[in-house]
């Protein structure tokens, strides 16, 4: 069967806010106790990945503007999940890097999304897992301009 836009459109409409919904009750529950937001996150787990990051390159990659990741940032630094790092090069550029409290609540949330996507994928094929995995990075390249 082949689907219109349309009607491709009105099933992801129906199945994405699920899908959200059942891997976001299944994550840590620091989003539920409220210690942290999802742009928070977000956030960190940017600097996880880049190990070190300009306070400028979070917000040029989150899209967000400078004072808000300015208060993203202390707000994480406050929680001591992160600290900040002057450049020894230009004293007006900040690093911020994960803190060791900061990197095992990465990895804590790591470890649970990789429990629902073992649950939540296991049951498929390796050529169906392929597919979707190949599909996601494709129309993740699309809406991020690359």
């Amino acid at each position: 069967m082949s689907l219109t836009i349309e009607q491709f459109i009105e099933r992801m409409n129906q199945i994405i806010p699920r899908f959200i919904r059942k891997v976001h009750v299944r994550q840590s529950a620091i989003f539920i106790k409220g210690d942290l937001s999802i742009p928070q996150f977000l956030v960190l787990e940017l600097i996880g990945n880049a190990g070190r990051i300009k306070m400028c390159e979070v917000a040029a990659e989150m899209r967000i503007s400078r004072p808000a990741v300015t208060g993203i940032v202390d707000r994480l630094a406050k929680l001591d999940l992160l600290t900040r790092l002057p450049s020894e090069a230009d004293r007006r550029v900040i690093f911020i890097q994960l803190t060791k409290r900061g990197q095992a609540l990465i990895q804590k949330v790591r470890s649970q999304r990789a429990e629902v996507i073992k649950v939540g994928f296991s049951a498929l094929s390796p050529d169906e897992r392929e597919t979707y995995v190949s599909i996601l990075e494709k129309v993740t390249g699309i809406l991020t301009g690359g």
